[in-house]
């Protein structure tokens, strides 16, 4: 078992402690929540810059001050290897939801070296394609720092406050669901989702004549005009990957595939925000 505080990747301290997720999973299953899958984010191999081409026309003391930093990226990467940050989602019969065509998930985040704090937050399930979002993390998330003497039971609790606020989901759902957006609104959704998928101030210009396209239902139970759809739909094309269609400078439209997002901060992001978004247009 690699020794953490002598490690160059370690974050421990006297007052950070390592977490160990397997007695984390024990905490959480005496209390009646069952596992239900894990995962964990892989780490990049830093590249060697020998391997540049351009490497050996830089004078020595670039290429000694590259060797070292590569170095000393590597030994982190391998320090930190079987320590990555990663992630449980749990189940129990009080994250039962109303809203039909769904389960819930507690999901809880970890790295055992203190490089991140652990986050206990609800995960959004929807059943007919196995999608998952996550909760406004304004309300279904907690942070628990490395730093508590009570860790485990931090974590417990931290739990019991979210399921004790489940039946804002289904009240959000159910707010959605009930409202038709007008073609000015649907554009507005559009337009807002692609921006938290690609970043404000992307170059990218949608087709005017085919950006509402992007509401077609992927399935036909699926064919609801209703924003909560509309809402799903999006989701899935802009998170699991789709075509959309651009005009490009000389004004003709060209097809553009849009890439899976593999990485889990980055599509909690995404689905938080457009969530938050798309629940204020219920309002």
């Amino acid at each position: 078992m690699l020794n953490l505080n002598h490690s160059p990747a370690s974050y421990l301290t006297n007052k950070y402690h390592a977490v160990d997720t397997r007695e984390l999973l024990d905490a959480f299953t005496k209390v009646g929540f069952n596992i239900a899958n894990q995962g964990k984010a892989s780490l990049r191999m830093p590249v060697n810059p020998e391997n540049n081409c351009l490497f050996q026309t830089y004078d020595t003391e670039k290429q000694a001050l590259l060797i070292d930093k590569y170095n000393t990226r590597k030994a982190r990467y391998e320090a930190r290897l079987g320590h990555e940050k990663h992630f449980m989602r749990l189940q129990s019969n009080e994250l039962k939801t109303l809203a039909k065509g769904h389960d819930l998930f507690l999901r809880v985040s970890n790295s055992y070296d203190g490089s991140s704090s652990l986050k206990v937050s609800l995960d959004i399930l929807r059943l007919v394609c196995l999608n998952g979002m996550v909760g406004p993390r304004s309300i279904f998330e907690i942070s628990i720092r490395h730093s508590s003497k009570n860790i485990y039971n931090d974590a417990i609790e931290a739990a019991y406050k979210i399921v004790a606020k489940k039946e804002i989901i289904d009240s959000q759902i159910d707010a959605m669901s009930s409202k038709v957006l007008n073609f000015d609104e649907k554009i507005q959704l559009i337009d807002k989702m692609v921006e938290f998928r690609f970043g404000e101030g992307n170059e990218l210009t949608l087709s005017p004549s085919k950006k509402i396209e992007l509401l077609k239902p992927i399935r036909i139970e699926e064919n609801n005009d209703n924003l909560y759809q509309n809402f799903n739909t999006l989701q899935e094309k802009l998170t699991k990957g789709s075509k959309i269609f651009l005009v490009d400078e000389n004004g003709r439209e060209i097809v553009r595939t849009v890439r899976e997002v593999k990485s889990q901060v980055n599509r909690d992001t995404f689905n938080d925000n457009s969530w938050n978004f798309a629940n204020s247009l219920a309002a």
